[in-house]
């Protein structure tokens, strides 16, 4: 019988050890993704830009570099809105570079997003959001999961440069 108990506790503990980060979450960001309107909803508060960033990627399935130069907290209370809208609020001040491919449907959609410093044009130190977010320690739950697709088009932006 002390076995049996000995048992229960480790299969217990195990259990807690690989669920605990999936129930746990981040309580501090909160995200909605309507795929077929491709609109979304985000709210953040006292959270890491690279993890509001990782998550979005992860609901959204496209793929966002970011220099880690740009790292910072962020708090913001996004209603749901087109994809592309909410993408260039949360980058507001930086320089960025939103990619765009054709889903199965013929529809325009956004595929990437590259985030800069304010006036850089180019950067040789870009990082997959998800690589930079298990880095931080989230549990090495990110991946590098590159967008394979053909890119149609993209809206550049630079503050301050040009």
């Amino acid at each position: 019988m002390p076995y049996l108990s000995g048992f229960l506790l480790t299969a217990f503990v195990l259990m807690l050890a690989l669920t605990g980060p999936l129930i746990a979450g981040n309580p501090n960001i909160i995200i909605g993704y309507d795929q077929q309107r491709d609109e979304i909803s985000i709210q953040a508060e006292n959270a890491s830009l690279t993890t509001v960033l990782s998550d979005i990627a992860k609901k959204t399935r496209i793929t966002i570099h970011i220099d880690p130069v740009v790292e910072k907290t962020v708090n913001f209370q996004l209603p749901r809105q087109p994809l592309q809208q909410a993408l260039q609020k949360i980058v507001k001040g930086l320089s960025y570079i939103i990619e765009y491919s054709t889903n199965e449907q013929e529809r325009v959609v956004v595929s990437g997003l590259r985030i800069l410093p304010k006036g850089k044009q180019d950067s040789g130190q870009l990082v997959p959001v998800s690589v930079l977010n298990a880095r931080a320690g989230q549990n090495n739950r990110g991946g590098n999961a590159a967008y394979t697709g053909s890119l149609n088009r993209r809206d550049n932006f630079y503050p301050g440069g040009r």
